[in-house]
């Protein structure tokens, strides 16, 4: 089948043809319709519920009906909807309205139909005309052939996905075979026909407050009695407090048991390990590289220093990326859609550039398809004096400080920082040592990388030249080399230090001044941005942690046993001590244990508010100890607001009552504390 006949294209039309590319319908892969979809495939679950409900318990509740025919909306909605909406065809998204409505018409539109149709209405002129409701089973359909479309793209989380898959299949085999459990006993109430039940030898028998008196019961507890039959017959061995009587209901039963034993454990559980294995694996991969990397460091003897480097990268590699590199993650893309990503994410590199500046838009995006990024921890060199490093720098993320000769800081280099350009065209020996100050990622520029360019644009090559020769002479000036040779007439990437104004040409101390109170006003603004943690400044007298730190991670075992403490007393004493046997319980020891026990754990918990106040914030510049940056990290991560909620003193509410009715809503006023059981953290 060739292109033209795929897309209804004729000879010479192709301005034709694109304008029915181009027709204003929605691509599937929009948010919103996946949102609809998703949305579609819930209430067609809810509808083959209620259809079941109807047919086998009771199709005469005005409540349920009611909701029916809201759903029945909704599905007339999304039928008319997929007229609007393209599809998928060969990796190609379809927005053209005739070949949507085309392929609609020729595949599900005569199942939707059906599955909507009130067929119901039919059984006003005959009652046994009632299992035409059945119809609405059809969306069952709709929902697998909505996560069957979700399936096939590669940004869904696969996690969630088979979540919902294994839910509806849960829903679907407990809502059926309740429905064949009860129908063995009773019928259901349809039109003028009653609920009619078998008096003797069956499973009814079981609940004599039932089998006495089967016109006074609600059809919600029968229901409720054979769903809670089919979950525990579907996931068990079927015989627990419902177990089957007669002949006809061991058959039944023994077919949930086998339907349960493919569906539980043959397709869900099967999946959900997986999915389970595959995490474990990704973990587990990078552990045993880690190890391995650490025997080998050991074996060759490594300083420690650079081994608490290798380290470091590591950890902000497992954080930030789940161990996976981005080196070679574009390889299998074409190579100018390679240079079209280079381009924006290196878009700010070479602007900062001088000496790239009046290049050709050709050589500049071939150029950016050379630089690459690499993540360097706090304390890292990047080059050292008297070294012939040809490399150039862009700071994306973090800090670099710059030293002179004496080991006293120069400057510390901000994002958006460009280092050592004129180094890409002259084998000239370092005169200051740069090194990262936080966690850094910096984008590289090699000198082979731009030699091997020049070959293919010798015009950039000259204008390239050129420019940086009118710059080597700053070389040999401390400061111009800590700014990147010409950032100081840039100074919102760098911060000079008062002790730079030595061997300063008068130009540049004229700059140095000016620069000096423009940034003691800009730093007022931006505290965060001169704080790491390679100083641990203190705010109130309270030194800042690392999250790696040893008491960090003590105190959160701590949390992690009060936590539990307090969850299993806050619910044994809310299920078991609030009712009448256990009447008098506040007046015993007991009582006075647990007030004991729940305000330490109280007193922890407000500690360990202030705790996360001040461990660091790690983000892409490094490790932020600012009180403000942690405080506001804290509180958009929603973090402080429940913390503070399941403190908040709710119980004092309770005195305001006496004798027993104060215990019992003292215990429901500390249902708040179960809000802790979200920081609950497996240990690795």
């Amino acid at each position: 089948m060739g292109f033209e006949y795929m897309y209804n294209i004729k000879e010479g039309s192709w301005e034709d043809a694109y304008s029915k590319t181009s027709a204003s319908a929605l691509s599937p892969k929009t948010h919103n319709v996946r949102l609809w979809n998703l949305f579609i495939a819930l209430t067609s679950l809810i509808a083959f519920s209620i259809s079941m409900f109807q047919v086998f318990f009771n199709g005469t509740l005005q409540s349920v009906n009611t909701i029916k025919y809201g759903l029945d909306l909704i599905y007339f909605l999304y039928i008319v909807s997929r007229f609007c909406i393209g599809f998928e065809e060969n990796g190609v998204v379809i927005t053209d309205a005739k070949l949507i409505r085309r392929r609609y018409l020729r595949t599900w539109f005569l199942v939707d139909v059906c599955g909507l149709i009130p067929l119901e209405s039919l059984a006003l002129a005959n009652s046994a005309l009632f299992v035409l409701k059945l119809n609405c089973c059809l969306r069952v359909l709709t929902l697998f052939r909505i996560t069957a479309s979700f399936a096939k793209e590669p940004d869904t989380n696969k996690i969630h996905l088979t979540a919902l898959n294994s839910f509806c299949i849960i829903v679907i085999c407990i809502q059926l075979c309740a429905c064949f459990w009860y129908h063995d006993v009773c019928t259901g109430a349809h039109s003028t026909d009653l609920r009619n039940c078998q008096r003797f030898f069956n499973w009814l028998q079981l609940f004599p407050d039932v089998s006495t008196n089967l016109t006074g019961v609600s059809d919600m507890r029968l229901f409720v009695d054979a769903i809670y039959w089919a979950a525990i017959t579907l996931s068990g061995v079927g015989y627990g407090d419902i177990y089957p009587i007669s002949t006809s209901e061991v058959q039944i039963t023994c077919i949930v048991m086998v339907v349960g034993l493919l569906a539980f454990a043959g397709v869900i559980m099967t999946g959900m390990s997986s999915i389970i294995s595959n995490l474990d694996s990704q973990r587990g991969r990078f552990y045993n590289r880690m190890e391995a990397i650490r025997m080998h460091m050991t074996h060759v003897g490594l300083p420690e220093d650079v081994q608490t480097w290798v380290y470091k990268y590591y950890y902000y590699l497992w954080i930030h990326r789940k161990g996976n590199t981005i080196a070679g993650l574009w390889d299998d893309l074409p190579y100018t859609l390679r240079s079209e990503i280079a381009t924006a994410c290196h878009k700010p590199v070479l602007k900062k550039g001088s000496i790239f500046d009046g290049n050709d838009h050709g050589f500049l995006r071939a150029l950016h398809a050379k630089l690459s990024t690499s993540t360097y921890s706090p304390g890292q060199i990047l080059a050292k004096p008297g070294e012939v490093n040809k490399n150039a720098y862009y700071i994306e993320n973090g800090l670099v400080q710059v030293y002179g000769n004496n080991e006293e800081k120069i400057a510390t280099l901000l994002p958006g920082s460009f280092i050592g350009e004129v180094y890409l065209m002259f084998k000239i020996p370092r005169n200051t040592t740069i090194s990262a100050s936080t966690l850094c990622e910096i984008c590289v520029l090699k000198h082979k990388d731009l030699i091997s360019l020049l070959a293919d644009y010798p015009e950039a090559g000259l204008k390239i030249a050129r420019a940086a020769r009118r710059r080597l002479h700053n070389v040999k000036y401390p400061l111009s080399e800590a700014v990147a040779l010409g950032l100081a007439s840039n100074p919102r990437n760098v911060i000079f230090h008062q002790n730079s104004n030595i061997d300063l040409k008068p130009k540049d101390q004229r700059i140095l001044n000016l620069f000096m109170e423009f940034m003691s006003h800009q730093l007022k603004n931006a505290p965060s941005l001169s704080k790491s943690s390679t100083d641990k400044q203190k705010v109130l007298g309270i030194p800042t942690l690392h999250s790696d730190d040893r008491f960090v991670k003590s105190w959160d075992i701590v949390i992690f046993w009060c936590v539990t403490v307090s969850i299993f007393t806050e619910t044994w004493l809310l299920f078991f001590t609030n009712n009448l046997e256990t009447k008098g319980f506040y007046y015993n020891y007991w009582g006075l244990i647990y007030l004991v026990l729940s305000i330490l754990i109280d007193i922890v918990a407000v500690i360990d508010i202030f705790i996360n106040l001040r461990i660091e914030v790690i983000t892409k510049h490094g490790y932020l100890s600012d009180i403000t940056a942690i405080f506001n990290n804290y509180r958009k991560s929603w973090n402080f607001y429940f913390d503070v909620l399941a403190i908040f003193p709710f119980d004092l509410l309770s005195f305001m009552y006496t004798g027993e009715f104060r215990w019992r809503n003292f215990t429901y006023c500390r249902l708040n504390r179960l809000l802790w059981i979200r920081k609950v953290r497996f240990l690795p």
